[in-house]
């Protein structure tokens, strides 16, 4: 090839990124880090009680990954610690509007239909929890959930560009 082939080519090549910007941008999606956790957990209380709990979390680079949704799911285990049921509440118990945000909820182990509730300013109503059996093809009842000796709750944020992060609370169940 000639220089002039070359010179050409490469003038070619300018002109399109000149004239297609887009072109020569970097498309790669954004990375959206996540992390949450726990900070008051309480380790034994009483079925019956009422929990007030707090989870902390943050997520990475607030243009593009918020906002984040928050779910929550839980497990009940045994005294030998084999599962009774798990489940989630179905919608998010709230959205994650700043990268630094503090989450509190009420938790009532012993109702699955008012089992957790966000505490906000506004009340809104408790969302129930769907706990399933082991099979996952029947839910299970108020009776067998109440003979748990044990809750694991899970929240979840997940961003909106991908990425997630867990946060788990064990609760042993004093009857």
């Amino acid at each position: 090839m000639g220089q002039r082939t070359i010179k050409g080519m490469v003038l070619c090549c300018l002109c399109l990124l000149w004239a297609f910007p887009a072109l020569a941008q970097d498309k790669t999606a954004p990375i959206c880090s996540a992390e949450i956790q726990c900070t008051n957990c309480k380790p034994i209380v009483n079925a019956g009680d009422v929990l007030y709990l707090n989870f902390f979390s943050t997520v990475s680079q607030p243009s593009a990954c918020l906002p984040a949704d928050i779910r929550v799911s839980a497990s009940f285990y045994d005294a030998e610690e084999n599962l009774i049921c798990s489940g989630i509440i179905g919608d998010n118990i709230t959205t994650q509007g700043f990268n630094i945000q503090n989450i509190n909820v009420e938790l009532r182990p012993n109702s699955v239909l008012e089992f957790v509730r966000l505490r906000t300013p506004l009340i809104p109503p408790a969302k129930r929890l769907l706990c399933m059996n082991l099979d996952g093809n029947a839910e299970v009842s108020q009776g067998e959930i109440a003979k748990a000796n044990s809750l694991r709750l899970r929240l979840t944020v997940l961003p909106k560009n991908g990425g997630l992060a867990t946060a788990e609370c064990r609760i042993s169940l004093a009857h």
